[in-house]
């Protein structure tokens, strides 16, 4: 499932949503270890490949370029402190 998941984050958020070929998320978080940011459409298949995150000490932004057609996807960002998704649309 893609909805949300139990996680130690304080906030997970996108920035400027809905975006053109670059997305930007905030995490805002104590220590997280290695995670993973993966992408999927409305039905639920990966359509990108998954990007490995370096660990996180505090708040961080990330711009993630992507190419993606215009229409609505979700992220989702799985680490050692749980697992969270959100929605984001494509012009």
């Amino acid at each position: 499932a893609l909805g949300k998941g139990k996680t130690a984050f304080r906030s997970f958020r996108i920035i400027e949503n809905p975006i053109s070929d670059v997305l930007i998320v905030e995490i805002f978080s104590e220590k997280m270890g290695h995670s993973v940011v993966q992408f999927f459409n409305v039905c639920g298949q990966e359509v990108l490949s998954p990007i490995a995150l370096s660990p996180i000490a505090n708040d961080q932004r990330i711009n993630l370029p992507i190419d993606l057609k215009s229409g609505m996807y979700f992220v989702k960002l799985i680490s050692t402190k749980g697992i969270y998704s959100q929605r984001f649309i494509v012009k």
